[in-house]
């Protein structure tokens, strides 16, 4: 190997390295939730966690409106069958699976809508040719779109000096 690869070969490693660090720095900060609800009092806990991070600054404060109704739904559906058994030993076959089937719902849209949820993604700089990965949160995403959104709204007022709205196709009329 001549020194002109080993240059290269030690550049692309410095690269990878310096790109995998902050990784593995947000990936030690975030914390999953480790679940294990088998019984009445664990479940309640945890449906009482999960409801709590729902709110404003929570975990999962961007939930829509409909998936909230499913998250309710599902969560009473599951609290009513451990307040019939109590815990999981005690449920037949058939209540296990309706069980399992209203936890896989709630955990889909909890996984869709963490906060805390990384989002990578490969983009090229302007003026570089050398692609650099971007790793953000979902919560991150989310609040940038919304203030971004806000703002314009904000801009479209100020340029109104009625303080209408501009709608598509009016010209402001």
């Amino acid at each position: 190997m001549n020194t002109r690869n080993r240059i290269v070969l030690i550049l692309v490693s410095l690269v990878l390295c310096a790109l995998a660090s902050p990784l593995l720095a947000r990936s030690a900060k975030v914390k999953p939730m480790q679940v294990q609800a088998d019984t009445k009092a664990k479940f309640d806990a945890v449906a009482a966690e999960v409801r709590a991070q729902l709110a404003p600054g929570g975990r999962f404060e961007f939930v829509t409106k409909e998936e909230h109704a499913k998250l309710d739904t599902n969560l009473d559906a599951m609290g009513a069958l451990f307040d019939k058994y109590g815990t999981v030993a005690q449920m037949d076959r058939d209540t296990k699976i309706a069980l399992f089937n209203d936890q896989e719902v709630v955990n889909g849209i909890l996984k869709q809508r963490d906060a805390e949820r990384l989002i990578c993604r490969s983009e090229m700089p302007t003026g570089s040719h050398i692609p650099t990965t971007k790793c953000r949160t979902y919560g991150d995403i989310q609040r940038a779109e919304t203030d971004s959104h806000n703002y314009m709204e904000r801009f479209q007022q100020r340029a109104q000096p009625n303080g209408s709205s501009l709608v598509p196709g009016t010209l402001g009329h």
